[in-house]
């Protein structure tokens, strides 16, 4: 995210590399108003890169951020914003070791299962507010939310590996959160002067509530859930074409929190000579 600016300044550009990588994007910003009080800038990139290993999926990102900065007077300024980003990324959980090193299979096999996916979203939207009373004294407010999930389609990890075979079992699992948090700053900032020493205050309260509910589903043992398990050969792997329906296997965890926090400060940045500070 960046901050608008008072002149116009437009920006595209795109950017392509091996792996298919393309990405194209965008920053635009100045005035919206003749005499400059209102400002924006918007900021957005497509992303789209494919995996080094041969998955069936690639790397795709969607990315914006508009700003708009308010000066509603020659001492109060608004600034509001939001950023948002969309991933939708294939799995990967690596090759396996034999004795002290990485077994020796081509660095693009895929151990879990090709069509694996993980996709994520991010928001995070809010405003700052700051007002000066004075040269010496401010006063600062501001409001952020934040919405921050992710989910794991129907994946198979690696569990147990026999080295004498080469036979890797994986399990069928799944796993999504869900976080929310809301938090609001409020302090006051001010110098000021008690006969010759300094003092650099700084007073504010902070509050917070964060949300978060995080679950999954899997396999639990060969013997409870044998068709959430399966087997392949990592030198010669053969892949099963289907999978089950994960919704048929056990909760493994599900949590679901709320916090709160409540914060209060007081700050005192005194001079007492030009080569003493106290900080309080």
């Amino acid at each position: 995210t960046k901050q608008p600016l008072s002149e116009p300044f437009y920006s595209a550009q795109i950017q392509v590399g091996n792996r298919g990588l393309i990405s194209p994007s965008l920053d635009l910003t100045g005035p919206l108003t003749a005499d400059g009080r209102l400002r924006y800038r918007l900021n957005a990139l497509v992303r789209r890169e494919e995996s080094f290993r041969d998955l069936d999926n690639s790397f795709n990102r969607s990315f914006i951020a508009p700003t708009l900065a308010w000066d509603i007077s020659d001492r109060t300024d608004l600034t509001v914003s939001l950023e948002y980003i969309e991933d939708n990324d294939p799995a990967d959980f690596g090759l396996v070791a034999i004795g002290d090193g990485v077994a020796d299979i081509p660095l693009d096999r895929v151990l879990n299962n090709p069509d694996d996916t993980i996709a994520k979203e991010y928001l995070s939207a809010g405003y700052t507010l700051e007002h000066r009373f004075s040269d010496n004294w401010r006063l600062r407010n501001e409001f952020r939310y934040v919405a921050d999930d992710f989910a794991y389609g129907t994946i198979a990890i690696p569990a147990f590996f026999d080295e004498a075979s080469g036979f890797l079992t994986r399990l069928l699992s799944t796993q999504s959160n869900e976080r929310d948090n809301y938090s609001l700053y409020t302090n006051i900032h001010g110098r000021f002067n008690t006969g010759s020493i300094e003092h650099n205050l700084l007073f504010g309260v902070d509050l917070s509530r964060e949300d978060e509910i995080l679950g999954g589903r899997g396999a639990i043992s060969p013997q409870l859930n044998p068709e959430f398990f399966s087997t392949i050969d990592i030198f010669a792997p053969d892949y099963p074409l289907t999978t089950p329906d994960i919704d048929d296997a056990p909760v493994t965890f599900i949590r679901d929190t709320t916090a709160d926090r409540l914060g209060i400060y007081l700050q005192d940045q005194i001079y007492l000579l030009d080569n003493l500070i106290v900080l309080a």
